[in-house]
């Protein structure tokens, strides 16, 4: 079974599972925080940020 992509680019593991423990999975849910809150999650680096 294929996994489903909810992110157009993609991201690392550490990266998906920091936006998965607040139950972001969808751009339109990810588009709802700034920047710096993103930034704040325990798993999300420079490279998630930046793609």
């Amino acid at each position: 079974m294929e996994k489903k992509k909810y992110f157009p680019v993609p991201l690392a593991a550490p990266a998906l599972g920091a936006l998965a423990n607040k139950k972001i999975t969808t751009l339109q849910q990810l588009a709802r925080y700034s920047e710096k809150e993103i930034a704040a999650l325990n798993g999300i680096g420079n490279n998630a940020l930046v793609n």
